[in-house]
């Protein structure tokens, strides 16, 4: 069922940096980007609501560099998902089969004076479950940090075969 979670937000992750194209704009410091969004984390309000088909989240800070933070983590994670190969967290079941299911989702993304809303929408069940966990995941690097960053991430149930 649909539910909805407060505080957390932000980062993806603490391994395993941007594997795209060597000419990709930022890739570079994608772990940087994400190290400063764990160290401010306590700066940082998330919320996010699980949809029919997906996800809306808002995460923010009223500190101008986390919210500048935000904005550039979301934008090089959209580039890793609207590419063809780049990957973070390959060693994350999650994350892992998010990036295998890419094509199956839609990715909107409105920029914010204080930080971003995203949107996402999958095209199949499994889609929208990996949608749903990946948003929890999220939130829950932003409350534990990085005790949280080093787990791995189950693929939901409704997944498995695929």
């Amino acid at each position: 069922g649909g539910g909805s979670q407060g505080n957390g937000g932000g980062g993806q992750g603490n391994r395993g940096g941007g594997q795209g194209n060597s000419n990709s704009n930022g890739n570079a410091n994608h772990q940087e980007i994400i190290q400063n969004l764990l160290d401010h984390r306590d700066d940082i309000v998330r919320a996010y609501t699980n949809t029919p088909t997906g996800i809306k989240a808002s995460t923010w800070s009223l500190e101008d560099n986390v919210s500048g933070w935000l904005k550039t983590h979301v934008r090089q994670m959209k580039d890793l998902i609207d590419s063809d190969s780049g990957m973070i967290r390959q060693w994350d079941d999650l994350f892992q089969k998010a990036f295998e299911l890419r094509d199956y989702h839609d990715m909107k993304v409105n920029y914010t004076e204080n930080g971003v809303e995203v949107e996402q929408d999958g095209d199949n069940d499994c889609a929208v479950a990996i949608l749903q966990a990946h948003a929890k995941v999220v939130s829950l690097f932003i409350e534990r940090g990085r005790a949280e960053t080093r787990l791995n991430h189950d693929v939901p149930e409704i997944c498995e075969g695929l």
